[in-house]
This record gives C-alpha cells, sequence and structure tokens, in this order.
C-alpha cells in the first residue's frame, strides 16, 4: 500500500485527488475517532489512507467492516480503562489492520483454490469472534455504569455457559441484543459484498510485505491491548489459586501434610445447607411483608435465627473459598494453602457426603468442585453435567440421597452431609415448579421479583423438608442453614460485586439442634442462643462448625466460632468483599441504624 503511495509527488498532492466520496470517508473517520476515542490524529490519517486505496482497488467493504471492529476495540477500552495512548491505539489499530489485510489476502489469492462461500462464511465467523470481546466489556461496563473487574473474570471462569445464558437472559436488554443484531448483520453484508466485487489485484509481494508488517506491530504492541491482557491476567491468576490449592489437596490426602483431628464422641448427624443467592430480607421469618417461608414460619419457636449474619463477598466462589477453609478475612490466611472442612472432618473420623444440585463441573474445575471431591461420598444431582451444563432438576431432588443416607445410622460413627442448593440462582423463574408460582404481579410487583419470591417460598419447602427427615432419624443432630450470598434483587443489580450494595451481602443463618443435643451441649447452645443478634461474617463459618461439633484440632481459632462464649466480631474487623469494604459504614441501613 506504501508502495504506491510513494507514486504520488507528496501527501497534498494525493488529497488534491481525492473523490468527494473520498473526502466524505476522512471527515467521518476524523469526526468519529475525535469525538470517541481520542483528539490525536495519527490513526485516522492511517486508516483515511487505507481505505482510500483499498477503495481504489474494490476492497472498500472488507476496510470499513475492520474499522468498525476496531472503534468498537477503542471504544470499550476507553470506556473500561479511561484514557488510551497512542502505543494502546497503535496495538489495536495493527491487529485490525492484520485482520484486513488477511481477508484480502483471503479473497484475492485463495478464491481460486476454495469455494468463494467457505471463505465468507470464515471472514463472517472471524468477524462475529473479534465482536464478541469489546462488545462483552461495552456492554457490562455501560449497563453496570462501571468498568470491568478481576471479581467479574474470576466469575466468568467459574460459570458454566448455562448459568452464563441465564444472566444473560436476566441482565441484557432488548437494546443490546438489537446492537448485536445489527453489527452482525451489517458485517455479513459488508462482506457478502465484497466477495462478489471484480477487485483490482494488489501484488502479492506488496500483501506478504503488509501482513509481515503489522504482524510485526501487533508483536512489538501486544502488552498494550489492554482488553484481552487485563482478561488474561486475571484468568491466569484465578486458575494459579486453583491449582495451588488443588496440590495443596493431593498433599493432604496423600499424607505430605500431617494434621491432626479427632471428635470425642459417636453417633452425631449433621447437616450442613448451603443455599444461594438469598436475601433474608425477602424471608417472611426475617419480617418480609410476603409469606415466602410459611413452614419455617411455623416452627420458628424450634430454630435459632442469626439477625445480623452477612457474607464475606458477592459471589459464590470467593465466599465458599473462606468459609469451607480454614482461610478468613481475620487471620491473613490464602483458601489455597489451608485445610478446608472436609478435610479436617475426614481426619476426625467422620462419614462425610456431598449432595449437590449446583452444576458439578469435572473434579478441579473450581474450588467448590475440588471440596466436594474430597468427601467420602458425592451425590451430584445434576448428574448428566458431563453432557450438558444445564440444571435439570428442582432442589427438592436432594432428599432422596439425604433421606437414604439417613437411614444408614451407625452409632460407632459421626456423618455429616453437606448439601450444595441451586436455591434462588439466576433465572429466578426457572428454580421452582409451576406448585409453587404463588406470587404474581401482586400489588404491583415486578416479574423479576416475583418469581424471586416464588424460589424463595420453595426453596423454604426445601430446608423444611431436609430438616423433617433428619429429625426422624437417630442420635445427636444439627442442621445449619446458610445462605452464600445475598441478592440486590430490588434494584436489579443480582450479585454483582462491581455494583456492591449491602443488599448483596444480607444472608440468612439459621441452626436446629435436637433435644439430645442440647442436653449433650447444654453450653454451646447457651453460646449461641446468646450470640444471634451479634455480627456474623460467613467466613467464620468453617470455625463455627468445628466449634458447635466439637472436633477437636489446632487448625480451629475459638475467637471465630459462633458457639463460643469468647465470640464477638468488633464493629471495626467488620468486612466483606475480602477486606476490601466495610461492613459497619452509615451507608449500610441494615446494621448501622440499629447501632
Amino acid at each position: 500500500m506504501f508502495l504506491n503511495i510513494f507514486k504520488y509527488k507528496n501527501l497534498i498532492n494525493l488529497f488534491t485527488k481525492l473523490t468527494k466520496i473520498e473526502f466524505l470517508i476522512i471527515l467521518m473517520m476524523f469526526g468519529i475517532h475525535i469525538s470517541f476515542i481520542s483528539l490525536e490524529p495519527y490513526l485516522p490519517i492511517i486508516w483515511s489512507i487505507s481505505i482510500i486505496y483499498l477503495y481504489k482497488k474494490k476492497y472498500f467493504y472488507v476496510a470499513i467492516n475492520s474499522y468498525i471492529i476496531l472503534l468498537l476495540f477503542l471504544f470499550a477500552d476507553k470506556i473500561n480503562f479511561g484514557i488510551i495512548g497512542f502505543r494502546t491505539q497503535m496495538a489495536y489499530s495493527s491487529l485490525m489492520l492484520l485482520i484486513m489485510f488477511s481477508f484480502i489476502f483471503l479473497f484475492q489469492e485463495l478464491s481460486q483454490k476454495i469455494s468463494k462461500k467457505l471463505i465468507l462464511l470464515f471472514t463472517i465467523m472471524i468477524t462475529i469472534i473479534l465482536y464478541s470481546l469489546p462488545l462483552f466489556y461495552i456492554i457490562y461496563s455501560i449497563s453496570f455504569h462501571i468498568g470491568i473487574t478481576k471479581d467479574i473474570i474470576y466469575a466468568m471462569n467459574q460459570t458454566n455457559f448455562q448459568e452464563s445464558l441465564e444472566f444473560a437472559q436476566s441482565f441484557l436488554s432488548l437494546y443490546w441484543l438489537l446492537l448485536i443484531i445489527f453489527l452482525v448483520t451489517l458485517s455479513t453484508i459488508l462482506l457478502t459484498q465484497q466477495s462478489k466485487m471484480k477487485t483490482t489485484k494488489i501484488k502479492k509481494s506488496t500483501l506478504v510485505f503488509l501482513l509481515f508488517f503489522m504482524l510485526t506491530n501487533v508483536i512489538v504492541f501486544r502488552n498494550k491491548t489492554q482488553l484481552f491482557i487485563f482478561l488474561k491476567n486475571a484468568t491466569i491468576e484465578y486458575e494459579k489459586a486453583l491449582s495451588l490449592f488443588k496440590n495443596e489437596q493431593d498433599k493432604m490426602r496423600t499424607g505430605k501434610i500431617v494434621f491432626h483431628a479427632n471428635k470425642d464422641n459417636k453417633g452425631e448427624t449433621y447437616i450442613v445447607i448451603i443455599g444461594e443467592s438469598l436475601n433474608k430480607y425477602h424471608m417472611g421469618i426475617y419480617g418480609y411483608d410476603k409469606k415466602t417461608t410459611p413452614y419455617l414460619s411455623a416452627i420458628s419457636h424450634s430454630y435459632l435465627k442469626f439477625n445480623n449474619s452477612y457474607s464475606n463477598h458477592t459471589h459464590t466462589m470467593p465466599v465458599l473459598s473462606l468459609a469451607l477453609t480454614e482461610a478468613n478475612q481475620l487471620n491473613n490466611k490464602s483458601f489455597y494453602n489451608s485445610l478446608s472442612i472436609i478435610n479436617i472432618l475426614n481426619k476426625a473420623n467422620f462419614e462425610t457426603y456431598w449432595v449437590s444440585n449446583q452444576n458439578m463441573y469435572g473434579k478441579w474445575d473450581n474450588l467448590v468442585s475440588i471440596i466436594a471431591h474430597q468427601a467420602d461420598s458425592l451425590f451430584s444431582i445434576n448428574h448428566v453435567s458431563g453432557e450438558t451444563t444445564r440444571t435439570q432438576k428442582y432442589d427438592a431432588e436432594v432428599l432422596k440421597p439425604i433421606k437414604n443416607i439417613l437411614s444408614k445410622y451407625n452409632s460407632n460413627k459421626n456423618k455429616i452431609i453437606f448439601v450444595h442448593l441451586i436455591g434462588s440462582h439466576t433465572n429466578y423463574c426457572g428454580r421452582y415448579p409451576s406448585e409453587f408460582k404463588k406470587f404474581n404481579f401482586l400489588n404491583g410487583t415486578s416479574d423479576k421479583i416475583n418469581c424471586y419470591d416464588n424460589s424463595v417460598l420453595y426453596n423454604d419447602y426445601v430446608i423444611y423438608s431436609i430438616l423433617k427427615l433428619l429429625k426422624s432419624s437417630k442420635g445427636i443432630k444439627g442442621l445449619i442453614y446458610m445462605s452464600d450470598h445475598g441478592e440486590d434483587i430490588d434494584r436489579g443489580l443480582g450479585h454483582n460485586s462491581s455494583k456492591f450494595t449491602y443488599d448483596m451481602t444480607q444472608i440468612p443463618l439459621i441452626m436446629w439442634f435436637s433435644p439430645e443435643y442440647k442436653e449433650k451441649y447444654p453450653s454451646l447452645y447457651k453460646n449461641l442462643n446468646k450470640n444471634i443478634n451479634k455480627l456474623f461474617s460467613n467466613d467464620l463459618f468453617y470455625d463455627s462448625l468445628l466449634g458447635i461439633m466439637q472436633v477437636n484440632t489446632q487448625h480451629y481459632n475459638s475467637k471465630y466460632d459462633l458457639s463460643s462464649s469468647t465470640f464477638m466480631l468488633k464493629d471495626s474487623e467488620a468486612y466483606t468483599l475480602h477486606g476490601k469494604r466495610k461492613y459497619v459504614d452509615v451507608k449500610n441501613l441494615f446494621y448501622t441504624p440499629k447501632k
């Protein structure tokens, strides 16, 4: 291209030969670039020259297609990471020029050897793939009025396709869908028109030179493509932490890490239920005006309801990385080199069971999968997850394996069943059977809120049913129910940490114990009862479980144990988002007014 430009005596001579269309192209590029990207003129000049040259060679459509993608990349970078410098602009521009000349090479040099339809299909597919990254950043940033964060990238790595689809259905507006359809349609039209054009051949040597030159630029400026780099680095950090945790678990399983744990008493059974995305202030037992918890409300005298429990984060994996391991926000330990609750209980000779209606990933795909696979027995209700990512069954399906486990009582053994529910996870309307569709456009509330409340109603039935099964079993018994995090359903923000609100941290915590437990451990029950109004962050769940079950181990701290007489989470030590946000804050209207 640049070799051909040198045919003109000088740049001024070039511009005197412009047609009206070519002049409009230059004005358009300068206008778009200066309005939305930056005041620097270098890229509009480069692209103006490139597109005018390709316009004369009848490659106008492929050039415009590449320029549209470039604008998306630059705009996405700017609204997520702020002002973008010349090197960053050059990085994206070099990448798009490389793509553009690669498309031209395909159309010109391979159209005689490969079907034009195949080349067209390939270029359309590459274009759609290229659209996906900047559009993800743009849609997220504009929808939530904030740039992308590492927590969101971590959540993406922990989410399967079905969950991503459900999230998109809940938060992707019609306008964004129309924009996506428009861009895909526009690119299809442009590239289709290009495939039909009778072009003026560009020398193959010139094309090869340009491809090599642009590839060199891409390599030189590769660290300035922030959209790629940010995604890559966050993913690497996540995978590194997961790998470290896996390695620690391997060492514990093979005896390379030595630790001790035991329990004096036998014949005890505990069920620990981990809920999902449940805001306690949408539960009748916590004062919600709708009767979303009729079953638990009817037996409210028989269990302990903790009033100031909150979550240590707003995403499942960060929450459970602390709740189910020795690490917490106060002890400066990292989850990936900490013992898990299953490690301790296995060592203490418990029979450990994990029953899950969450989509079970591979053994080492995320933190919960790693912990769950340490249990003696694992029951995945969504048992076809290897073939599909869709949740196949409602939460009540966990009752079958729980009933079977409880029927095998052994007075010489202790038993614990962890139950991981899908709960009120997005898509809310898909979390309950039709008979639980009680709230429907009641008092003008939105359909989304009604669906959420119906899921809470169904959750109430599931918890009550599990408790009913436990009550009918033998021995000393206890049930602990806690949600991983809350949900800002009223503002429609879900539990997105980058749009943090204290609604996202409001979780229920309830505990039921049999008369035999209360008789065996009266001081523990008294302490729990005394602490029902104290602040409790669920990163202290690990120590509280060990205290409640009276497991002896050096990997326990009584000051983090809700059943201990010395338990006290001070206002100054109450954090969420893993220490990034104070819980006791004037903006926290769920707690501060009580003070």
